[in-house]
């Protein structure tokens, strides 16, 4: 057999059972596919197909038949690039994959979640031949968006094959805010800091996170650290601060492939003579939105400083173009962050308009319109969950979806949140067996996940398709649409065989 992409956007595979032809799995555009020979039935393939594995989706190879008029491209040379924003429940986990099958992990959730969708999406790694990540970027310290990264080395040692996944990251990129221990005062728990003019801004940013000293690390960066260690064990790890100050190389790897990233945020001061981050504030409680876009005035109307809305607000923000389209992945951005960013956008000094957005900070309401109305995306993704009534936000707020339906580029445009494509088959009623479980025994009405909440992007250099799974083999939500040059969108048809 030959190994072939599959060219169309979808593409049904059967297998026969009981005389009927039944869908085995339906592939999309980019898939890797193994042709054989065609019969009469049609075109014989290999493919990984996905199946249900004790709460896990797992690939297992599957002989079946495809559709005579399937389009297959050159494993080599078919240009897709592939983008997938991963249900971690609460926090972001995404992974963008070139043509050429350059990996990058962008976040990675809190809980373990992550960890399993990659060992499904690339099984057979061991530690002798692990899965070549060509960076991880952690947009900021927040544990929903770094720890879930900590459970890929833990995978090593579970008992299942199929939950395994070995990596080596060739470089890990960050904001350069490291949480300090929660003794320290609000102002000083995410570096030394220094005031000038009035404000106060961070000096104490890092680069090489494993020359932190513990001491200076919450727990949770600790345990980063730890692991971190043990990915350099057998081969260095580039650490690298970024900001909009960095430098055009820094992802010169994807440019080999025709991938231009710019680094948007987070935007870098210098005082004296050192880089600096502004200490950000609370939100204040009521500002009018006509002020409230203007950064002094929001700045004026609340003067408390806050470390959380800081290491939110200088997430790191990447803007992807590849040909026409582009991607614009924005962290934990809140509306301070953006209207900065707004402010650039207006003085030419950035782009901001965009085909998909990564909605800020899982669908908050500190957001800021004018920001939505300077991207006026096409598609956009909220990354949300609900886990337990501790990690409870409200997210995604309402006025947010509301606000991405007003402020997209077309007539309708796509809203996808993660929590919602997800799929979850009632089991009925359940007990507590492990021993960790308290109280041991007791009854709760139980469901299983048989889908990963996914949103899937397909892309080459003027075409995109997004789609997602559902419950059903045969079911996708799909659709599709060209850009031009000058950024104008049109539907198109999702070809599906």
């Amino acid at each position: 057999m030959d190994e072939r992409i599959v060219g169309d956007d979808l593409l049904k595979v059967y297998v026969s059972e009981n005389g009927k032809k039944v869908v085995l799995t339906v592939l999309a555009w980019g898939d890797p596919i193994q042709v054989g020979e065609t019969s009469s039935d049609g075109i014989n393939v290999t493919v990984k197909a996905r199946e249900e594995r004790g709460g896990s989706i797992v690939q297992v190879d599957r002989q079946g038949l495809v559709s005579k008029d399937a389009k297959f491209l050159d494993a080599n040379n078919h240009g897709i690039m592939k983008f997938s924003v991963v249900d971690v429940q609460q926090g972001d986990g995404a992974v963008l994959e070139t043509p050429q099958r350059q990996i990058v992990l962008i976040d990675g959730g809190e809980t373990h979640m992550f960890a399993r969708y990659l060992a499904s999406r690339y099984p057979g790694t061991s530690l002798e031949a692990p899965l070549e990540i060509a960076a991880i970027v952690v947009t900021h310290g927040d544990a929903d968006h770094f720890a879930g990264l900590l459970e890929i080395s833990a995978s090593e040692e579970n008992s299942s094959s199929y939950k395994r996944l070995f990596i080596h990251p060739a470089a890990v990129f960050h904001n350069g805010l490291v949480k300090r221990p929660s003794s320290k005062d609000e102002t000083e728990i995410l570096g030394k800091t220094t005031s000038r003019n009035g404000r106060l801004y961070i000096t104490g940013l890092e680069e090489d996170l494993l020359q932190v000293p513990n001491d200076e690390m919450n727990s949770q960066f600790r345990k980063w650290k730890s692991t971190l260690q043990h990915w350099s064990r057998q081969r260095p790890i580039v650490f690298k601060r970024l900001s909009d100050k960095s430098d055009a190389n820094t992802f010169g790897f994807l440019a080999t492939e025709g991938v231009e990233v710019n680094v948007l945020g987070p935007i870098e001061e210098t005082v004296e003579r050192k880089p600096a981050l502004p200490m950000l504030h609370n939100p204040p409680k009521e500002v009018p939105e006509a002020e409230g876009e203007v950064v002094g005035a929001y700045a004026a109307a609340s003067k408390a400083y806050s470390a959380s809305h800081t290491i939110n607000g200088h997430s790191i923000v990447l803007r992807l173009k590849y040909g026409n389209i582009r991607l614009l992945l924005t962290g934990d951005l809140n509306k301070e962050s953006e209207m900065k960013l707004v402010e650039r956008s207006r003085s030419g000094a950035v782009e901001l308009s965009t085909d998909f957005l990564k909605a800020p900070h899982h669908g908050s309401a500190d957001f800021s319109t004018s920001f939505l109305d300077a991207v006026k995306p096409i598609v956009s993704v909220i990354s949300s969950g609900d886990e337990n009534e501790r990690k409870e936000y409200i997210h995604p707020r309402a006025t947010l979806v509301g606000a991405l339906g007003r402020y997209g580029r077309i007539t309708r445009p796509l809203i996808f949140v993660t929590e919602m494509v997800a799929f979850l088959t009632t089991k009925g009623y359940a007990k507590l067996v492990d021993k960790k479980d308290a109280p041991k025994g007791k009854t709760f009405y139980a469901f299983e996940r048989t889908s990963y909440g996914i949103v899937n992007l397909r892309f080459n250099k003027n075409r995109l398709l997004v789609f997602t799974h559902s419950g059903k083999r045969d079911l996708k939500e799909a659709y599709a649409f060209t850009v031009s040059e000058t950024g104008e969108a049109e539907f198109d048809t999702v070809r599906q065989v």
